[in-house]
């Protein structure tokens, strides 16, 4: 058990300076280990429910330029930045970037493993923006995911003996490879960088959605004459993505309706009040589609969860 004070000091020293707020009690349940492998350091983190920012401030007093890959292995999180949230779940990751805030919502006990790595290291390899990739979850339970999730678990179960071998830097830049491997995978990169105003209205897009998902009429078409775009290039900018427009909107509103059945503040509220308020038009309509991606009925992932 730990003091808020003696945690936001280890989470400091693993990770980056965070503000941590405890629910309902002024001490965390848990524990932070880690360790260097030439310029990764992993980190093992189990601990209770809790909110953890990393705020303008902790930004300023953030030594170094990092990117950061957390693999969940327990429980759930919700991750912000750059006005996009991604729910993890167990053998799912999420990248996100020090230079920004960011914002941890831990909704239940967790463990997870943390990778905090320069930027450096993975600009020289892969030439990605990571406003592009930060606060997305990605599947850790086929293929690529896969491979590079028990790669990542392996090492933090035995950093300390790899980490004083003399093969220490040549691994973590293989670990590095393999993370980077898995945003181009995911990203489908191309060998150059986006345009500006290819990024800019991405990024205008995935804010709109947030904020509007609840809407049964937001479509593809409503997105575009809303923020003043041809549908057609509104389309067009999801050509080197992983998901269509419409696939985005689709699958953005049954995460949502995934996370509030898993999130005990939602017991109260029906299937069907959460399908509505994820923006479905009907129940049955969400009930198919949510049995077709998570192979199970909502009633059945609710109490599963």
């Amino acid at each position: 058990m730990s003091s808020l004070h003696a945690w936001e000091q280890a989470a400091a020293a693993a990770c980056v300076p965070l503000a941590v707020k405890g629910v309902n009690r002024p001490v965390i349940e848990g524990s932070i280990s880690s360790g260097s492998i030439g310029q990764v350091n992993l980190s093992a983190v189990s601990a209770g429910q809790h909110v953890a920012e990393h705020d303008r401030r902790a930004v300023g007093m953030t030594e170094g330029d990092y990117v950061l890959a957390c693999l969940q292995l327990r429980g759930t999180g919700e991750l912000t930045q750059d006005s996009r949230s991604a729910v993890v779940g167990p053998r799912e990751f999420v990248f996100f970037d020090s230079t920004r805030p960011f914002k941890w919502i831990l909704q239940s006990q967790f463990e997870q493993i943390v990778v905090r790595f320069p930027r450096s290291l993975i600009s020289n390899r892969f030439p990605i923006d990571s406003a592009l990739f930060v606060a997305r979850s990605i599947p850790a339970l086929t293929g690529v995911g896969r491979l590079v999730a028990d790669y990542l678990i392996t090492l933090a179960g035995e950093r300390e003996q790899i980490g004083s071998s003399a093969s220490a830097s040549r691994i973590s830049e293989t670990a590095v490879d393999l993370l980077g491997g898995l945003v181009s995978e995911v990203m489908q990169c191309q060998s150059m960088p986006r345009s500006n105003l290819h990024e800019m209205h991405l990024r205008q897009i995935h804010h709109h959605l947030a904020t509007n998902f609840h809407r049964p009429e937001l479509n593809a078409e409503t997105i575009a004459a809303e923020l003043g775009i041809s549908i057609r290039y509104a389309h067009r900018l999801f050509d080197e993505q992983p998901k269509s427009l419409g696939k985005t909107i689709f699958e953005y509103r049954l995460e949502k309706a995934a996370a509030w059945l898993r999130d005990p503040v939602f017991r109260s509220r029906s299937v069907e009040q959460i399908a509505c308020s994820a923006g479905f038009k009907s129940a049955a309509h969400f009930s198919r589609a949510f049995r077709h991606r998570f192979e199970t009925t909502p009633r059945a992932f609710r109490v599963e969860r």
